[in-house]
């Protein structure tokens, strides 16, 4: 599929999932364009030289979560759209510019992500913090841009705890 894909395999499931889960325009109002912005940023944000933490792996995830919802969790969970969105962008970004290192890793050597953070989830802080700067930093790619603040506020809370 990767290379199906040209090497952008988390940006077409992304869109693809993000579709047939009905989330762009839809029952969430996320832009197609905003999506693919994002999704893009994502996809070049992952190190593809990192072995394991890297588009393909973030691609996977995203999928894996896909399957699970469509095998009818979302209906037995009453999953609501906001959610199911919040979980698949989190599927996206859980590695989001990953160093190939741990968090152990981080903390011993003192790294400044780990002052930045506190010794405390150092590297998931990160992930979550960097998808967020896309939106803040890139207009065409803030995927927030037509949610109220409290949805935006939701979502990011669920990202966060994904």
């Amino acid at each position: 599929f990767h290379e199906y894909t040209q090497g952008s395999s988390l940006l077409a499931f992304g869109l693809t999932a993000l579709s047939l889960h009905g989330l762009l325009g839809d029952s969430v109002d996320v832009k197609r364009t905003a999506a693919v912005h994002f999704l893009r940023h994502v996809q070049n944000g992952y190190i593809a030289t990192n072995s394991y933490h890297n588009a393909i792996h973030a691609a996977d995830v995203a999928q894996t979560l896909h399957v699970f919802m469509v095998a009818s969790i979302i209906e037995r969970l009453s999953l609501r759209p906001l959610e199911v969105f919040a979980l698949l962008i989190a599927a996206c970004v859980h590695d989001f510019k990953h160093p190939g290192v741990n968090n152990e890793f981080m903390i011993r050597s003192q790294s400044d992500l780990a002052l930045t953070y506190n010794d405390v989830g150092v590297l998931e802080n990160m992930h979550c913090a960097e998808a967020f700067r896309i939106c803040k930093h890139d207009p065409r790619a803030n995927i927030f841009e037509d949610f109220s603040r409290a949805s935006v506020r939701a979502v990011r809370k669920l990202i966060v705890s994904a």
